[in-house]
């Protein structure tokens, strides 16, 4: 049986991070929601930013469904045994992915508003206040406090690297064990 893991959280949370520890543990192919905002971009010759990327996820959700990155994302899955999407940002797409995948299993990886902050990137605002402005407009405008309410499992992400692996493999064993 397929192993599929939906890994949900607010920017920096360490939902990427997980992920590989994922793909580099235990052989899961990664599917990253961004990825298909990012490729459209620059197959449109634009500026690949944080912005352009939720701008253009809002304009494609409203000509064509609020699960429109899942379905496109999930068109490069071919034969993967073990699979994990990260960043789904409303029910609609955890919706589809679920109804190829009913076994998924829904991770919230989260951390203090702090900690996501010192883990920005170069593409991240550095204005507290603008950075978690993007948090409230993602959980307001488009139901990301919904699709985290799903979330059956959560992995606390407020410490080491070490001690984040150390979580994600004991949760893993846990989910998985035969």
């Amino acid at each position: 049986m397929k192993q599929v893991l939906i890994l949900l959280g607010k920017a920096r949370s360490g939902k990427d991070t997980v992920a590989d520890f994922l793909v580099k543990e235990f052989d899961f192919k990664k599917f990253v929601f961004s990825s298909v905002l990012e490729n459209e971009l620059k197959k449109q010759g634009k500026k690949v930013s944080k912005q352009s990327m939720s701008l253009l996820g809002d304009e494609l959700r409203k000509e064509f469904g609020m699960g429109i990155v899942a379905s496109k994302l999930m068109e490069k899955i071919s034969e993967e045994e073990k699979i994990v999407f990260v960043g789904a940002r409303s029910v609609e797409e955890v919706e589809l992915i679920k109804e190829k995948f009913p076994q998924a299993k829904l991770i919230l990886v989260e951390a203090l508003k702090e900690k996501r902050f010192e883990r920005r990137s170069e593409m991240d605002s550095d204005d507290l206040k603008k950075f978690h402005e993007r948090d409230l407009f993602d959980e307001e405008k488009k139901g990301m406090q919904k699709v985290f309410s799903l979330a059956e499992l959560k992995i606390e992400n407020n410490g080491s690297l070490r001690d984040l692996f150390s979580k994600t493999k004991a949760l893993m064993y846990n989910i998985f064990k035969d």
